[in-house]
């Protein structure tokens, strides 16, 4: 989710060592950016640079880099026009939906920047997400593993042990981060060289 300093273990190295790897390399890189929006001084002023996708120093986000100008201004000025809205969520999931909801039809807007802001909002409310939400990076990922990956989320308890003891929030990060260097899963027998998982099979 982050740039961090990743290293290079090859494809196909072993889940743990990437693992491994994350806590290392690129944990600290997400942990300083969510205590950013965290410790805000206020709430609104989580919201206004969490719709800017503005951190530490007032730089832009690594993820939202290329979305134009207009639409983040038209974001802040929805998600910042509706703060009552989103504290009143109960859960992470709901702000999620919030977040969706208030900026649906905002173009040049995805999946990605819904949950970046929900994610940075939800910090500074104590709020995280308990399923791994999928996007464009998080979905080679989970499908790398041989996991389903058609649906918006992915329960933890489907995920391989090796993952399990990390947050939702930080296997969603390594899942965007090591997309290129998870071990494919071994083949059941009977598999097809070209068989894909099934994007309805939830999980």
């Amino acid at each position: 989710m982050n740039a961090c300093a990743k290293p290079s273990p090859g494809r196909g190295a072993k889940l743990e060592a990437l693992v491994r790897s994350y806590k290392t390399d690129c944990r600290p890189t997400l942990r300083e950016r969510l205590d950013f929006f965290k410790f805000r001084p206020s709430f609104k002023e989580a919201v206004s640079s969490a719709a800017l996708a503005k951190g530490k120093g007032g730089k832009r986000l690594p993820h939202q880099r290329h979305i134009r100008r207009v639409a983040l201004k038209k974001a802040h000025s929805l998600l910042t026009g509706n703060l009552k809205r989103l504290r009143s969520s109960s859960s992470f999931d709901k702000l999620h939906d919030q977040v969706v909801a208030i900026l649906k039809g905002v173009k040049w807007l995805g999946c990605l920047y819904y949950y970046d802001s929900a994610l940075h909002i939800g910090a500074n409310l104590g709020k995280w997400p308990h399923k791994v939400y999928l996007h464009r990076g998080t979905r080679k990922g989970a499908k790398a593993l041989g996991l389903p990956h058609g649906d918006q989320a992915i329960k933890v308890d489907c995920l391989p042990s090796e993952l399990r003891d990390l947050p939702a929030h930080e296997i969603e990060d390594f899942l965007c981060i090591f997309k290129k260097d998870l071990p494919k899963p071994p083949k059941a027998s009977g598999d097809r060289e070209d068989a894909k998982p099934n994007p309805r099979l939830r999980c």
